[in-house]
């Protein structure tokens, strides 16, 4: 009998092991990590435990849902009273999670039903240590908000006196902190999809809010992380998208990541993808188009900025299959996401955009060369990049369920038109090259699905 017990063990442990997966993860927990709504909907109506965790970390479903940032998870996790204060065996919160991936969204949403902001993981990490590790701007001033409020609650409470006793005090003065400004959730923030992994696929995602010297580009911080999260969905490997942001994204890292790292990654198989958010410039002696940096400088744009023209000089001598380039950023020095030089004019229609030095690429731009960009204030988004994800997550599908360069630009190019028209702007999304018929157009950016 015990040599029975023993080959019973050993046949059922690694089956058991097998069926919850490498790490011990049960269903519920895989389906929130991987973002399937539908499937944790299910399988909670079928009776899994809303806080059961998993076998080697502790971690829930409501934790794996807020590191990977599904907010419609989270929202119904905790609908179906799931524990927001459960803790990992590291002692580590759902808030945690959250705030060490930046998901500023979610964050102020477990804020708001009651998550603990005052607690400590094993290692004595707050959740603001954890927001400020990740360093997302936003994340960092809600907990801080919270964290000032609670300590200021805290404080209020009771006092002890010499001689035993207690008296309630006034409340504390509140906490002066910067104001982690509008709360946003926009539908294009986290895709409801997930494409397999494609090794051969890579992208460089830059995006530059608060600029060292300049006026702020609204949104672009907002811009990039969603078109991070939307090009993870589509099948890019998170290992081989650079993200670059804020001070990240300055003129000597643009160049290495352009010039260096993407030349030394890619291959004949690759797909490759650049998105860039920020502010464009016109240099005001030649007229040649410019990205802008985090430390550029609009009146040195030779030295400081980053040449549209040599960026399509960089990404055409790349061995990929396809290369599409994206800017939400106009150039026109008239306003948007557009700087000149101070005490100078726009040139308008004197831009050059580099039309002429296009070769293999395909170039989304968010206006035309003499246009202003605009933003969508209730998505928190460039309306370029807005539409462009619509398009991305499955607006744009063809009659076989794919995402095309045409297809894409013929579904966002009227809707940015309309929503431009409204703020009482014109913005037209441009396309390069020009040529409908060129066979690049019939490239699929997406997968049936």
């Amino acid at each position: 009998m015990a040599f029975m017990k023993g080959r019973l063990s050993a046949f059922f442990l690694p089956a058991l092991l097998f069926s919850l997966g490498a790490c011990g993860t049960f269903p519920l927990q895989q389906a929130a990590r991987d973002g399937q709504t539908e499937t944790v909907r299910s399988l909670l109506d079928r009776g899994a435990g809303v806080d059961q965790n998993n076998l080697w970390t502790n971690e829930t479903a409501l934790m794996e849902a807020a590191k990977a940032g599904h907010f419609d998870i989270v929202k119904l996790l905790l609908e179906e009273h799931a524990d927001i204060n459960a803790r990992n065996l590291k002692g580590e919160t759902a808030l945690m999670a959250a705030a060490g991936e930046g998901r500023a969204d979610i964050v102020k949403f477990l804020l708001g039903k009651g998550a603990a902001v005052l607690t400590r993981d094993h290692s004595d990490k707050t959740p603001l240590m954890w927001a400020a590790r990740k360093g997302d701007a936003a994340t960092v001033r809600l907990i801080k908000n919270a964290q000032a409020k609670a300590e200021a609650e805290a404080f209020r409470e009771v006092e002890w006196r010499p001689g035993g006793g207690t008296a309630a005090l006034p409340a504390a003065p509140a906490a002066k902190e910067a104001d982690a400004g509008p709360f946003f959730h926009s539908d294009v923030d986290h895709p409801g999809f997930k494409l397999p992994e494609n090794p051969d696929a890579f992208a460089l995602v830059i995006g530059i809010e608060k600029y060292s010297s300049l006026v702020q580009a609204d949104y672009a911080e907002r811009d990039a992380d969603a078109v991070r999260e939307n090009l993870i969905a589509l099948g890019y490997p998170a290992r081989n998208i650079l993200y670059l942001v804020g001070e990240r994204a300055g003129r000597a890292s643009i160049e290495k990541f352009v010039e260096s790292w993407l030349p030394r990654n890619v291959n004949e198989r690759s797909q490759v993808f650049v998105y860039f958010s920020g502010h464009g410039a016109p240099d005001v002696a030649s007229g040649d188009a410019y990205l802008v940096p985090w430390d550029g400088d609009a009146k040195f744009l030779e030295n400081t900025g980053y040449s549209i023209k040599r960026l399509y000089e960089k990404l055409n001598a790349l061995k990929a299959k396809q290369v599409i380039l994206a800017m939400d950023s106009c150039f026109s020095g008239a306003g948007g996401r557009s700087v000149i030089a101070k005490g100078t004019r726009p040139l308008i229609s004197k831009v050059d955009i580099g039309s002429d030095k296009i070769g293999k690429l395909v170039v989304f731009s968010a206006s035309a060369a003499d246009e202003v960009t605009s933003t969508d204030e209730s998505q928190g988004h460039g309306l370029f990049t807005y539409y462009f994800l619509k398009g991305l997550e499955g607006a744009a599908k063809n009659g076989h369920g794919a995402v095309t360069v045409k297809t894409l630009y013929d579904y966002l190019t009227p809707l940015v038109e309309d929503a431009a028209r409204r703020q009482n702007r014109d913005q037209t999304p441009q396309l390069l090259p020009q040529d409908m018929g060129d066979d690049r157009h019939a490239l699929p950016l997406s997968q049936p699905r």
